[in-house]
């Protein structure tokens, strides 16, 4: 029974922390992408990509220190984007740019990683290099422009992903940062995972709203911020109690992320209802059916509370113009 209500009160938390952190960080993002035009350079995606993956390549197979790896990999795209992609080389950017590779080889230096990192990892060096040369030459001629459209067939996109693809490299990152088997580690997990979910439903609640608000707004002096907390979050409270209930129950009822991500301290209810059935005892009914019970109840309580706004959420989404 102990295990029973430490699980409870571990899917409390972790379902309430990462809904509520999703649903703030979806919706800003959802504002953004309906309000800001945004038009990146594709060349410039291509080369953050690039650079990205030779600092986790650095990082996670040759066992170069995470904040070197980062550095290096940040000066070598800014290089890059103010090279190739931007275009416009002045004497001042490039004084810039070297400012920061002498910055991180002063840093290495002084660390005495310079040369060990250097000379020990000969392969990550040529890994980089090659990459960076690609990305050169891959920013010359890939001039298109990403759209809003694009950025948010990308987010929801991810949601299309299975998380059993992800979940080993998922394991092996909060091992390496000790954060295994920790309440924050299933709540950053479970937001990052329903988060497209929520720019999807808010953008198309967000869209809704008239422009002219928030134009009035700005002319009294009014931030984005203060624009986004003050206006558009009050009056997508529909839709907002709508995605809210669905990414609760998705948080509530996972049980993927948290059988890798969870051993014994930040296990949930879903653990504890596939825990029920032993190889020696068999399947223990009784059990079972008091721990779904303990886990529907929460939900019923939540739905009931906030039909009123998930009924108007549902028609606003469905009605337009």
């Amino acid at each position: 029974m102990a295990d029973v209500a430490s699980a409870y009160f571990n899917s409390i938390v972790i379902s309430f922390f990462s809904t509520i952190f999703c649903v703030i960080v979806g919706s800003l993002a959802a504002y953004a992408l309906v309000r800001i035009q945004y038009k990146p350079k594709f060349g410039s995606i291509v080369l953050f990509a690039l650079t990205l993956a030779a600092a986790c390549v650095a990082i996670g197979r040759w066992g170069v220190d995470w904040w070197l790896g980062i550095a290096v990999g940040l000066a070598i795209f800014f290089f890059l984007w103010r090279a190739a992609v931007k275009e416009q080389f002045g004497n001042g950017q490039m004084l810039v740019v070297v400012g920061v590779f002498l910055v991180v080889a002063i840093v290495l230096y002084f660390s005495g990683n310079f040369s060990p990192e250097f000379e020990k990892h000969g392969k990550t060096a040529s890994i980089i290099l090659s990459l960076v040369v690609v990305g050169w030459s891959a920013a010359h001629w890939i001039n298109g422009r990403v759209g809003n459209s694009d950025i948010l067939f990308w987010v929801i996109s991810q949601r299309i992903l299975p998380p059993v693809v992800v979940v080993l490299p998922v394991y092996i990152m909060f091992q390496r940062i000790g954060l295994l088997d920790t309440h924050l580690a299933l709540i950053i997990a479970y937001a990052v995972v329903n988060l497209p979910i929520v720019v999807w439903l808010m953008h198309d609640f967000i869209a809704t709203i008239p422009i002219d608000l928030e134009e009035s707004a700005q002319l009294d002096g009014s931030s984005r911020f203060r624009i986004f907390w003050e206006i558009i979050l009050p009056l997508s409270r529909p839709g907002l109690a709508a995605t809210t209930l669905l990414t609760l129950i998705l948080s509530w009822n996972e049980y993927l992320l948290a059988a890798f991500l969870s051993t014994s301290k930040a296990q949930t209810l879903p653990i504890m209802v596939s825990a029920q059935i032993s190889q020696e005892r068999g399947i223990q009914w009784w059990n079972m059916s008091v721990v779904i019970i303990l886990m529907i109840i929460p939900v019923v309580i939540l739905a009931f509370l906030l039909q009123r706004f998930i009924a108007k959420g549902i028609l606003l989404g469905a009605v337009k113009g």
